[in-house]
């Protein structure tokens, strides 16, 4: 009753630990409860308590193995161990016994999706929304899956149903943020993932926000790829200084070295060069395999090096100006670690589509984020003028 709605109230918010605590009480007295069982499940998942998954699988099947629930949960186990194939077994069970279960046919599709299996995966999600035709969360899913294999225009048509049925579910707006950057529709991404952003701010409770500030108040890091997502748009406007505001918000959710090197990078566009070669020292000292900081560092000690040359020439031959010409490299010291992940990332990028929105039952991973792992060969004149922008595609 009372609790239920309680509980979806919590987990739609994303408050996975308010959600847990509720499911916890309300299984003390009614430890059977299917309406329970699946939030259980995701809880569960999501903070990664898979000894206590585990023992909850084992009672639901010791208990009523016949029941579709109970195999829903086995499944949920192996779905948060990353066994796909056993995850797969498990909810076709749950399927099997009970052909109405729409939660399992969404967790089965997710299984599908997450293995590399596009149509099994678009033929679940389908199963869930003839099942529940009111409900937006097959529809995104199949927007989402549509986005993992390349097909944006149907990925946009299935992502605007879900926004049809459901207005205020972030994630949906997110998606279509991706589809729009993907497409090279930067003011339109950015507008997505801005609209994204402040419905997150109101989940959590959060006045109407009124500029950019309120980004660096969303406290769930399951939201750090979208906050990403805006820093990549600005730059690809030239809002360099903005970009560099997400960034920072994101990396105080996650520290990724992805992110410090989004930072460097927008720093480096903006004419900062000092500070680019600080950033790129820290994100290769956390992430030393990563081509794309190590590539624009050489750049920007080239840039460094050739500007304090011209500092030299310029204060005649005293060389009274050349120590301030030569100065940037003092940020090759870069001692001041930092750390993150999800937006740019030379090889080791954390950007990839999750199967998650409001209600999901599984995969707690984050929204989806843009990839950022090849340079254009223009870059030098780009960032010398430090107004244009690298193409960094998906």
């Amino acid at each position: 009753g009372v609790a239920i709605w309680e509980a979806r109230r919590e987990w739609e918010r994303h408050n996975v630990e308010s959600t847990a605590l509720i499911v916890g009480r309300s299984l003390k007295t009614d430890a059977l409860n299917p309406s329970l069982i699946p939030l259980r499940v995701a809880t569960l998942i999501t903070l990664k308590q898979s000894t206590s998954l585990y023992y909850y699988a084992h009672r639901l099947v010791s208990s009523r193995p016949k029941c579709s629930w109970s195999w829903y949960a086995v499944g949920g186990y192996y779905y948060g161990e990353g066994k796909w194939d056993m995850a797969q077994r498990m909810f076709g069970k749950c399927t099997r016994m009970d052909g109405r279960n729409v939660e399992g046919w969404v967790a089965y599709g997710n299984s599908f999706a997450l293995a590399d299996e596009s149509d099994q995966a678009l033929s679940s999600y389908r199963a869930a929304q003839r099942l529940a035709p009111c409900s937006h969360i097959p529809l995104l899913y199949v927007g989402i899956e549509y986005i993992r294999t390349n097909n944006r225009s149907l990925a946009r048509h299935f992502l605007n149903s879900a926004i049809n049925l459901n207005p205020n579910d972030p994630m949906a707006y997110n998606e279509l943020g991706v589809i729009a950057f993907a497409n090279e529709s930067y003011e339109e991404a950015s507008q997505l993932f801005y609209h994204a952003l402040g419905l997150i701010r109101r989940l959590e409770g959060g006045p109407q926000p009124e500029d950019l500030g309120f980004v660096k108040d969303i406290s769930d890091v399951f939201w750090e790829p979208t906050i990403n997502n805006l820093g990549h748009c600005f730059r690809k406007l030239h809002r360099f200084c903005d970009a560099v505001f997400c960034h920072e918000a994101a990396w105080n959710l996650k520290r990724l070295p992805s992110t410090t090197a989004a930072m460097a990078f927008a720093r480096h566009l903006d004419g900062d060069t000092d500070a680019a070669i600080e950033g790129y020292h820290t994100a290769l000292g956390e992430n030393p395999g990563d081509q794309f900081s190590q590539e624009m560092l050489d750049k920007a000690l080239q840039e460094s090096a050739m500007r304090g040359v011209d500092d030299l020439l310029s204060g005649g031959l005293d060389g009274s100006d050349a120590g301030g010409g030569l100065s940037g490299s003092g940020g090759l010291n870069g001692s001041n670690s930092m750390s993150m992940n999800s937006a740019v990332s030379g090889g080791g990028n954390d950007f990839s589509i999750s199967k998650d929105n409001s209600n999901r039952m599984f995969d707690s991973s984050g929204a989806s984020g843009i990839d950022m792992n090849e340079q254009s060969s223009d870059f030098l004149d780009a960032a010398s003028e430090g107004s244009d922008d690298v193409e960094m595609e998906m």
